[in-house]
């Protein structure tokens, strides 16, 4: 190390700091990551979700401790293996399926890559705002999945809005233990309880 300075942060000296902070725009990145992260997540609580009741309703299994027990199970599975179970239960179109592996490739390497790929990015406002684009376009793709989930699944014959909103006012406290009961199941195997 030379002097006072340590080269490992000779890119601050760079930095146009009267035009943005440092802190400013890294914390734009992080929270884009976190809007792509839950994205994966709502993407992967969806599949959890339809997995775990088809494989309910083809096993027979109707008790909701039976499905609590299937929310369980498939909330341990990565989104590659909820995507090919999903896959194996029901007939997917190609479209569905294209879409929904690229949400895998996508949440991967946002999960598994992003950071360590893309490091150098946060030494300049420019390359902050490029990492912001990135993280946008992969959110979008994650959403899309999502949203491509709940066509199929009103083309599978799911109930409409509407009657599930009248069964929640019928009965609003035990449809919150439920969600309650089965948002515990699935992230039970994980550790965050």
């Amino acid at each position: 190390m030379q002097g006072d300075t340590d080269p490992r942060f000779s890119w601050l000296s760079r930095w146009p700091h009267d035009q943005v902070s440092v802190a400013g725009a890294w914390a734009s990145v992080h929270t884009r990551f976190g809007f792509a992260a839950q994205a994966g997540g709502e993407l992967e609580t969806a599949l959890v979700m339809i997995v775990s009741q088809s494989q309910q309703i083809i096993e027979q299994h109707l008790s909701f401790e039976d499905l609590l027990e299937y929310l369980e199970a498939n909330g341990t599975l990565t989104l590659g293996k909820l995507v090919v179970l999903f896959s194996q239960i029901h007939e997917v179109s190609d479209e569905l399926r294209d879409v929904l592996e690229i949400a895998v490739k996508k949440r991967n390497y946002l999960i598994h890559h992003f950071y360590r790929n893309r490091a150098e990015l946060f030494y300049s406002p420019e390359g902050c705002k490029q990492l912001e684009d990135e993280l946008i376009s992969i959110q979008n793709d994650l959403s899309a999945a999502t949203e491509q989930l709940g066509y199929w699944m009103d083309s599978f014959g799911a109930r409409s809005d509407g009657e599930i909103w009248d069964e929640i006012r019928g009965n609003v406290e035990k449809m919150a233990l439920e969600q309650d009961a089965m948002l515990k199941a699935i992230i039970k195997k994980v550790g965050i309880e």
